[in-house]
C-alpha cells in the first residue's frame, strides 16, 4: 500500500511540475512579445523624431535662405528706385545652403512692392518662402522737409518728424525724429536727434514730375498753358472743376475767370496743370495736385519758371477728416498762400502734403491785410525760404501738425525720398 501511494504522490508532483513549465512558458512568450512592441515602438520612435528634426533642420536653412533673397533684393532696390520694374525676377541665385529666387509685383494704385522670396535646400528637398511688403520713403513722411537751415521758436509745438539738408536750431518743442545732415542744436525737446544724415536730392523731384505729368496725359487730366494767367482748380469730392483766370485784382486778389467744366478725379489721382493755378475745395478720394512745366525748368534747380506757382486761397481738407483720403500738392515753383486776398478765411485749414521742388512755402502779406491762424495737417517740403507770418503781417496763429495717414497713405505718385532708405511694412513667412 505504502508502495502504490508513493508512485501516485510522484505521479502528482510530475503532473504538476509539468503545468509550472508550461506556464512559465507562457509567461516567457507574453513578456517577449511586450518587449518586442516595446522595442519596435522607441525604435519607430526615434526615427520619427530624427525625421521630425531632419524636416526641422532643413525647413530652417530654407527660410534662411529665402530670407537671404529678400535682403538681397532690398540691397538693389536700394541702389536703383526702379529696380523693381527692370528686375522683376532675381535669381535662381546659388548660396552655401541652397538657392533663391525672389519676385516683385509692381504696386497696385498706391500700395506697397510686393515681394516673394522662395528658398529651396535641393539636398534636403526643402522649400520655404517668404513674402514682404515694401515701400520707399516719400517727401510727406515729414512735417518740415527743408533744404535750408531750420529754427524753431521756444513757442513751437512740431507733432511729427522733422528734416533738414543743413542744420536744425530748436527751443520748442519737437515731438518726432530730427533729422539734419549737418548739427543739430537748441535747448528745446527732441523725440530724437539724428545729425550728419544723407542729404535729400530735391532735383530728383523732377523725375516724379515727369511721371506725373505722363500719367496725366493717359487719364485726360493734363492742362496745357492757359495762354493767360493760370487756371482756377476747385476740388470737390470726387470731381474737380476748372476755369481760367484771366485776371487778378491787385487790391482785393478777386479773380476773373472763364468759364468754368466740371470733370472727375480719375483712379491714378494725378491732375497736372503746367501753368500756375488758384487751389482750394474738398475732397473725398486720393488726389495729387502738379503744376510746372518741368521741360524749361533752371537745369541748376535753384529758380523755378514762372509759371509754376501754386496759390491756396480757400481751406483745402477732405471731406471726410476720419477717412481715408489724402491730398498732395507738387509745385515747380513757390506754394503761396495770399493772406489778403478777399476769399481768405480768418481761419484757414490746409489738410495736405505740400511740396515746393525749387521754391518755398508760404504766406503772402504783400497788402499787410492779416488774418488770425494757419493750420496745417500734413507735411511741408521746400527747397527755398519760406514761413507764414513776419511781425504782424500773415497769420497771426500757426499750427504745424502731421498727418499720420501719410506715412502709409502718401498721396497719388508724391515724389519718392531716395536716400537709400526703404520703409518694410511686413515680412511674413509664407
Amino acid at each position: 500500500m505504502d508502495t502504490l501511494r508513493i508512485k501516485r504522490e510522484i505521479r502528482k508532483a510530475v503532473h504538476l511540475a509539468r503545468a509550472d513549465d508550461g506556464m512559465a512558458l507562457a509567461t516567457v512568450v507574453v513578456i517577449s512579445a511586450i518587449l518586442f512592441m516595446l522595442v519596435t515602438t522607441l525604435l519607430v520612435v526615434v526615427a520619427q523624431q530624427q525625421l521630425t528634426t531632419s524636416h526641422t533642420v532643413a525647413r530652417a536653412k530654407a527660410l534662411q535662405v529665402a530670407d537671404s533673397g529678400i535682403d538681397a533684393y532690398l540691397y538693389h532696390m536700394r541702389q536703383n528706385t526702379t529696380y523693381y520694374s527692370t528686375n522683376p525676377v532675381l535669381g535662381p541665385v546659388a548660396t552655401t545652403e541652397g538657392m533663391f529666387t525672389v519676385t516683385a509685383t509692381p504696386p497696385t494704385g498706391n500700395g506697397p512692392i510686393i515681394l516673394r522670396s522662395v528658398g529651396t535646400i535641393p539636398s534636403l528637398g526643402a522649400t520655404k518662402s517668404i513674402v514682404a511688403s515694401v515701400r520707399y520713403p516719400t517727401f510727406a513722411d515729414y512735417v518740415f522737409l527743408y533744404d535750408t537751415d531750420i529754427s524753431i521758436g521756444s513757442e513751437a509745438t512740431i507733432i511729427g518728424k522733422v528734416r533738414s539738408n543743413r542744420s536744425i536750431d530748436n527751443d520748442g518743442v519737437i515731438t518726432g525724429a530730427c533729422i539734419a545732415a549737418d548739427s543739430i542744436t537748441g535747448s528745446g525737446s527732441f523725440g530724437s536727434r539724428q545729425p550728419d544724415s544723407p542729404v535729400i536730392d530735391f532735383s530728383s523731384v523732377l523725375t516724379d514730375m515727369g511721371q506725373m505729368k505722363t500719367t496725366a496725359q493717359g487719364t485726360s487730366t493734363y492742362f496745357a498753358s492757359s495762354g493767360t494767367r493760370g487756371y482756377r482748380v476747385i476740388l470737390n469730392g470726387m470731381n474737380f472743376s476748372v476755369a481760367k483766370v484771366t485776371a487778378v485784382n491787385s487790391s482785393t486778389g478777386a479773380l476773373t475767370l472763364g468759364t468754368a467744366t466740371n470733370y472727375s478725379i480719375p483712379t491714378a489721382g494725378i491732375l497736372y496743370f503746367n501753368d500756375t493755378i488758384w487751389l482750394s475745395g474738398t475732397y473725398s478720394t486720393r488726389v495729387t495736385v502738379a503744376c510746372g512745366d518741368t521741360s524749361v525748368n533752371d537745369p541748376g534747380y535753384a529758380t523755378p519758371v514762372d509759371d509754376s506757382a501754386v496759390f491756396i486761397l480757400d481751406n483745402l481738407v477732405p471731406q471726410d477728416p476720419y477717412g481715408t483720403a489724402v491730398c498732395g500738392v507738387v509745385a515747380l515753383g513757390d506754394i503761396s498762400v495770399p493772406s489778403w486776398y478777399s476769399s481768405m478765411p480768418q481761419d484757414l485749414t490746409i489738410q495736405a502734403a505740400l511740396l515746393s521742388q525749387a521754391g518755398g512755402i508760404h504766406a503772402d502779406w504783400s497788402s499787410a491785410r492779416n488774418k488770425d491762424s494757419f493750420h496745417l495737417i500734413g507735411s511741408r517740403a521746400q527747397k527755398g525760404e519760406g514761413g507764414f507770418v513776419s511781425g504782424s503781417m500773415g497769420f497771426m496763429s500757426r499750427v504745424y501738425e502731421y498727418d499720420a495717414r501719410l506715412d502709409t497713405n502718401p498721396p497719388p505718385s508724391f515724389p519718392v525720398v531716395r536716400d537709400g532708405a526703404l520703409k518694410v511694412s511686413t515680412w511674413v513667412e509664407n
